[in-house]
């Protein structure tokens, strides 16, 4: 299977590798005997934690595991998530119907919703005011993280999963790339898309709503204007397009917005 990261040279390929294999007993008998060598500080901490995360989850020692979960959640080093989160892609595959793997993603859904907060609150106000590059970056990889994470849970049919990382992926988006709207548009979509889904008909529509209100400006940019499109633009009036057309899917006695799709429709095809 082909990971969403680089497994070459990680502290951890060995052990890794053991378990895409699907040889969990190998691989926890070298998880092990990682963690002991690093006694001679061989290895930082951070890639320590998902190995006891796997050793405890797979045990079920559930003290042992609240402890460990707490500590992560106690964790300020982004690196922290980011490791676990590799261990969860690198486990799914062979192991996701296990009991023990949901243990695993729960602690992951843990992680994402602590640092989603953590960058939201930290990204206050920007871009109006500045932030640190590295609240930035961590909520850009997050932002990632979650758009992976959330297409995975989709596919397994986990809605209730699926919906948090979507949420969270579009409150980082808020926060950090509210002035992009080629990234806002879709994430919103997606949002509305998981309203859809657990049948909230009304806030789907509100979220469309909100779309058409901040995008409409493209249009008459655009049809002022003859420059040509460029690629973001281009992806914000996709993204109008379709929370148009998805507000009348649901409410289609608008006349004023089935002009207003005409128009975006004939701008994208010029």
């Amino acid at each position: 299977m082909r990971l969403p990261f680089d497994l070459e040279n990680h502290p951890l390929q060995a052990t890794y590798q053991l378990l895409l294999e699907g040889d969990l007993k190998k691989g926890l008998v070298n998880a092990r005997k990682v963690r002991i060598t690093n006694g001679l500080g061989r290895l930082a901490p951070q890639y320590l934690l998902p190995l006891q995360l796997l050793e405890t989850s797979v045990i079920g020692n559930g003290k042992k595991q609240e402890t460990l979960v707490q500590k992560l959640l106690k964790n300020d080093e982004y690196v922290a998530l980011t490791e676990v989160v590799k261990l969860f892609w690198v486990l799914q595959d062979q192991f996701h119907q296990e009991e023990w793997f949901k243990s695993i993603s729960n602690t992951v859904l843990q992680l994402i919703q602590k640092w989603t907060e953590t960058i939201v609150q930290a990204a206050k106000d920007y871009p109006r005011n500045p932030i640190r590059a590295e609240v930035w970056l961590n909520g850009a990889n997050l932002r990632a993280e979650c758009g992976g994470l959330a297409q995975w849970f989709k596919k397994q049919n986990l809605t209730p999963e699926w919906a948090d990382l979507v949420f969270a992926k579009t409150r980082i988006t808020l926060a950090i790339m509210s002035h992009y709207h080629h990234e806002v548009g879709p994430a919103m979509l997606e949002m509305a898309e998981v309203y859809l889904t657990l049948n909230d008909i009304e806030r789907a529509k509100q979220i469309y709503h909100a779309v058409i209100l901040d995008f409409s400006g493209f249009i008459d940019q655009y049809q002022a204007d003859s420059e040509e499109i460029t690629p973001e633009d281009q992806l914000s009036l996709q993204s109008l397009e379709q929370a148009l057309s998805g507000y009348l899917t649901i409410d289609d006695q608008n006349d004023e917005l089935k002009v207003r799709l005409e128009q975006v429709r004939q701008v994208l095809s010029d």
